[in-house]
């Protein structure tokens, strides 16, 4: 009976448990087999399954920008998105879970967002100009946040059910245009001040998509940090 090669054992032992172990195993297996004489060759081969990949095929583009990070937030088409998931077995607790994290990311990208606005406020009003009216809007930003963000609804939802990866995914967003109308209706700017607002409301949004801005959040404790920062 003809001896089997090295190379032809290896093939063989791939072949009997590809598709159900990583590369990486397989890879050490055959380095195993390779470097072994037919005296050694192990007779009892310890199985990896393969972990599936997550978010699993068909999640939409939304999902797929932040992968299976429970919070992230994104900026394109004059919106800001907030994106929230959870894996929990209670089904009302995790939809509540994915919504509350979804609109927490959007918080945070807001923040951004006005952060951007406030600079090029600045280029345009000047360093040290006019201190009081810069306040005024943050503190409508503020306001926007506080009286707005935590009442928005989810627009999405996606449900990666394979094995593995089951979590279920929110989408919120907030458009451009309420902000503006916000700032266009807050009767403690000033005519101009507001023009100037909205004007750099508009510019700040397209510096963030020029950027394709998508950022991953990620809590430690109580605190919420960048997990992903800016493309």
């Amino acid at each position: 009976m003809k001896q089997e090669t090295a190379e032809q054992r290896t093939m063989n032992l791939y072949q009997r448990i590809s598709g159900t172990v990583t590369r990486a195993a397989v890879a050490g297996l055959a380095m195993l087999v390779m470097g072994c004489s037919g005296a050694n060759i192990p007779t009892k081969v310890e199985i990896e399954e393969e972990k599936p990949f997550c978010p699993s095929e068909g999640a939409p583009d939304w999902v797929s920008k932040h992968g299976v990070t429970e919070m992230g937030g994104h900026i394109e088409d004059g919106k800001i998105y907030g994106v929230g998931s959870a894996d929990y077995n209670n089904v009302d607790f995790r939809s509540s879970t994915a919504t509350k994290r979804a609109i927490i990311s959007l918080s945070l990208t807001f923040g951004v967002y006005t952060k951007t606005l406030l600079k090029l406020y600045d280029v345009a009003t000047g360093e040290n100009e006019k201190r009081d009216e810069k306040e005024h809007v943050r503190d409508a930003a503020i306001a926007f946040s506080e009286n707005y963000i935590s009442g928005i609804r989810r627009i999405d939802t996606w449900y990666d059910r394979v094995p593995g990866c089951y979590r279920e995914f929110a989408l919120v967003e907030l458009d451009n245009n309420r902000f503006k109308q916000f700032i266009e209706e807050n009767n403690n700017l000033g005519s101009e001040t507001q023009k100037r607002i909205i004007e750099n409301a508009d510019k700040a949004f397209d510096e963030l998509e020029k950027a394709d801005y998508t950022v991953n959040y990620l809590k430690k404790g109580q605190e919420i940090v960048v997990e992903k920062p800016a493309q």
